[in-house]
C-alpha cells in the first residue's frame, strides 16, 4: 500500500491523557469486556473489598464503612496499577431522579475518602445507577439496606476483585445485627 512520497508507514501521535487528582464522574458504565482490562494468568492477586452501605437518604458513611474503607486504602495504595469504578446505588425509595444524584453521592463520599486516605484521584471513577441496579429483591429492611450501597468494580490492574458484603445499616443508620 502506498503511503505517499515515501515508503513508510505515517505515524499516529497519540495525545497523552490528562491526569487528574479528583475523582471523576462517568455517565454510563461501560460494557464488562471494556471494564476489566486485566485478564486470565495476569489476574494472581486477590484484592477484597468491602460494600459500602448508608442510611436512608444520606451520603454519610456509617463508621464500620470508614474501617472498611481504611482497609480498601490500605490495600489500593500496596497496588498503584489499580483503578477502580465507584457505583453509587440506592433503594427503591424517592423519585429516580433524586436516587440518580443520591448514588453519585455516595460514590463521591467514598471516592473522596479514599483520595484523603492516599489514594490517587486518578485511579478512581465514579458512576451511580440509582435504584436501577437493585442487589437485593424485595421492600423489606433488609433488602432496603443491600440496595443502598456503593460497589467497587474493577477498571484496571492485574488483580482479581472480591466484593464482601459490608455492614449493613438500618434506615436510621444503626448497624443491623
Amino acid at each position: 500500500m502506498a503511503w505517499g512520497c515515501g515508503s513508510e508507514e505515517p505515524r499516529v501521535r497519540r495525545p497523552t491523557p490528562p491526569r487528574q487528582e479528583e475523582p471523576r464522574a462517568v455517565q454510563e458504565m461501560p460494557t464488562p469486556a471494556r471494564t476489566e482490562l486485566a485478564q486470565g494468568d495476569m489476574r494472581d492477586v486477590l484484592l477484597s473489598l468491602s460494600r459500602v452501605h448508608f442510611a436512608l437518604d444520606s451520603e454519610e458513611l456509617p463508621p464500620p464503612s470508614r474501617d472498611a474503607l481504611d482497609q480498601a486504602a490500605t490495600k489500593l495504595r500496596e497496588h498503584p496499577e489499580v483503578a477502580l469504578f465507584i457505583e453509587g446505588h440506592a433503594d427503591s425509595r424517592g423519585a429516580p431522579e433524586y436516587n440518580l444524584a443520591l448514588g453519585q453521592r455516595r460514590g463521591s463520599t467514598v471516592a473522596n475518602y479514599l483520595v484523603r486516605s492516599g489514594v490517587g484521584g486518578d485511579r478512581l471513577s465514579v458512576v451511580s445507577y440509582g435504584e436501577e441496579r437493585p442487589l437485593a429483591d424485595g421492600e423489606d429492611q433488609a433488602a432496603m439496606a443491600r440496595n443502598r450501597r456503593v460497589e467497587f468494580r474493577l477498571m484496571r490492574g492485574e488483580v482479581q476483585l472480591v466484593l464482601e458484603e459490608g455492614a449493613l445499616v438500618n434506615d436510621r443508620g444503626t448497624v443491623i445485627q
